[in-house]
């Protein structure tokens, strides 16, 4: 007799089958986010890396501009176009002249290192210095980074007159009571202001009675960064002569530009010089 097979539905063999399947799809999407993953990190060190070397050309370019524009003797505040094959984008010069002035372009004085605030012409020919004394009354020296005894106090020379009769008048300051009461018997000084956007713990102020000529200010006990502003007779704001030039240059790689700014002060008179100079 003929015998029919009948072929019986497994469902645990349907159930494994889907199980493998399964798995083999997590496998697959597993290596495709750790993939995914590696892909996205080695694009991004590889950005990071081409961001890093453009910085570094474009600083470098920057830099260049700059020695450029003092090799070439540059002295107009009028921009500077560079050369197409070069990275260097443009150098600008600018006088600094103003009445609100952050002296050492807003870096710090050092201690017993002074700078000089020109209240005359300079010029290279000994001859032609001190001339055109500057009009202004009143002058507000801003100073202070740290608190109380940890930051600088100021000793402050002012030069009058002419270089062949000058007057001599000297002014010392400083914010720690302590120091100005028992040590150096200065003016204690406590209060502060803010000049061009940058605050200053401590501001002092002098009157000029007569021509000026130039103003070294001493930073002493600790350095410190420096600002100044002039004043007419009215308390209005009144220009400084020159006090140096100010060179701004650009540089580019590829889509980064970088910015350097190098200041050019005026040559200062070595201290051992300021009588023997101004007796002459």
């Amino acid at each position: 007799m003929l015998q029919v097979r009948k072929h019986v539905f497994s469902p645990i063999k349907k159930h494994q089958e889907g199980q493998i399947l399964l798995i083999v799809v997590l496998v697959m999407v597993v290596a495709l986010t750790v993939g995914l993953s590696l892909a996205s990190r080695s694009i991004t060190n590889l950005k990071s890396s081409s961001e890093e070397a453009n910085s570094q050309k474009a600083f470098t370019a920057a830099e260049a501009g700059i020695e450029r524009a003092l090799k070439s003797g540059f002295t107009t505040s009028a921009p500077i176009q560079n050369d197409s094959n070069s990275n260097i984008d443009q150098v600008t010069i600018k006088d600094i002249n103003n009445a609100q002035i952050v002296l050492n372009n807003g870096n710090s004085v050092p201690q017993d290192d002074g700078i000089d605030i020109w209240l005359s012409d300079y010029a290279t020919d000994l001859n032609n210095m001190y001339k055109n004394p500057w009009a202004g009354k009143t002058i507000n020296i801003y100073w202070g980074a740290k608190t109380g005894c940890n930051d600088a106090a100021l000793e402050m020379i002012l030069f009058t007159g002419t270089r062949l009769n000058p007057k001599i008048v000297r002014y010392a300051v400083d914010p720690c009571q302590a120091r100005a009461t028992t040590q150096n018997h200065f003016t204690y000084i406590n209060s502060g202001g803010s000049l061009l956007g940058k605050q200053f713990n401590f501001v002092t102020q002098i009157t000029l009675n007569a021509s000026p000529l130039i103003l070294r200010i001493i930073p002493l006990y600790a350095g410190t960064p420096i600002g100044v502003a002039g004043y007419d007779n009215v308390g209005a704001l009144l220009a400084f002569p020159s006090q140096g030039k100010l060179y701004t240059s650009i540089g580019s790689s590829g889509s980064t530009q970088r910015k350097v700014s190098f200041f050019q002060g005026y040559e200062s008179i070595p201290s051992e010089y300021f009588y023997s100079l101004f007796g002459q």
